[in-house]
């Protein structure tokens, strides 16, 4: 049985499971969909998106600084990612819209995060990618933001310690899950719940999820290595750790999830080291970067600037096409926006508009 949702046609496997027959969409032809369509699995291009680093910048410095991941929107067909630069200067809300080509930093933000306080992007910014709706964790608070077309809070993470700088997922089956060294809890839609003991984490702690594999790994921050997989049984375990220390600051790591397998993907900035986790063998690989400026397809990953200012670094699973896009500062010129196809894609069915699809 196929079935055509938004120009991808897809063949029902077993399980009920919607794979993509590579065939990818073409009702929303944008440098985006080109550049991704591109790919054969383990090369990497850039985009002509376009990007000015200035953009991105607030008084001479850019919000994708001290960040790991930002979002993909499949309804909406938004990259999306809420951050900051140095403290005491107020947030930006990066939004490249895939259906007209374009980016924008000043899409409309909660009055909260308008002031001149602390905080950076971190690892808090996740997405519910059935109905669009992502979520914005404030710095060193128990508020976490969600958007749907306009803001609002959702119930305040319980009461107790926190870390101010944590990490949030969005969890197929279980919903909004936060994650620090002193609480591993989930927001199922009306109320938070426990998922156990917190992890031995630290500041700048990270997680992903994986659809795929039905897996959240986590763990990581300042001085920790270890990490652990929460897998569709809400069974917890420590997995293999990684070759380099994961985490959220300026000089750690970008950790996304492959859309199109049980792999995640991770970059030490400042560096050219790469490495690929892959669930069900819990083993980590290393991956080689590709060569020249991105202008044609090459084999690798994306060969990233690992100067110290282009740690400014984001990743973005972009399940609607089966790659993950890097978007990095470089400047006040233009930054550098790839994408990487690590495997044959594979994609979920798209799932159908929410009542609110407007946009600020």
């Amino acid at each position: 049985m196929t079935i055509s949702l938004y120009g991808i046609t897809r063949v029902a496997l077993c399980g009920g499971v919607l794979a993509l027959a590579e065939v990818l969409s073409t009702a929303h032809a944008s440098p985006l969909s080109d550049a991704a369509n591109s790919l054969q699995p383990g090369e990497s291009v850039k985009v002509k998106t376009h990007l000015a680093g200035t953009t991105t910048m607030t008084d001479g410095a850019t919000m994708l600084m001290w960040a790991s991941s930002g979002v993909w929107d499949p309804v909406r067909h938004e990259v999306r990612f809420v951050g900051k630069r140095y403290s005491l200067f107020p947030h930006k809300y990066l939004v490249y819209a895939e259906n007209s080509d374009t980016w924008s930093g000043d899409r409309a933000l909660p009055s909260e995060l308008t002031c001149n306080c602390n905080g950076h992007g971190y690892d808090h910014n996740t997405i519910d990618p059935t109905t669009g709706t992502n979520y914005y964790r404030v710095y060193n608070s128990h508020t976490i933001y969600a958007w749907n077309g306009s803001w609002s809070a959702i119930p305040p993470i319980p009461d107790g310690t926190i870390d101010i700088a944590a990490s949030i997922s969005w969890v197929n089956g279980l919903g909004l899950v936060y994650m620090d060294k002193y609480k591993f809890v989930y927001y199922n839609g009306s109320s938070w719940q426990s998922l156990g003991a917190a992890p031995a984490v630290n500041y700048h702690a990270v997680s992903e999820y994986n659809p795929s594999s039905q897996t959240l790994i986590y763990g990581g921050g300042n001085g920790i290595t270890a990490m652990w997989k929460l897998d569709s049984n809400r069974r917890v375990s420590r997995i293999k750790d990684p070759p380099f220390g994961q985490g959220a600051s300026e000089t750690q790591t970008v950790l996304v999830s492959d859309p199109s397998s049980d792999a995640f993907i991770t970059w030490q900035k400042r560096s050219t080291q790469w490495a690929a986790y892959d669930v069900g063998s819990d083993t980590w690989s290393t991956l080689s970067r590709s060569t020249g400026d991105g202008s044609t397809p090459a084999r690798g990953v994306p060969n990233l600037d690992p100067s110290d200012t282009a740690g400014a670094t984001i990743g973005i699973p972009i399940s609607t096409y089966g790659v993950i896009m890097f978007v990095q500062f470089q400047g006040s010129g233009e930054a550098g926006v790839w994408v990487y196809k690590h495997s044959p894609s594979v994609a979920l069915a798209t799932p159908n508009p929410p009542t609110n699809v407007s946009a600020e």
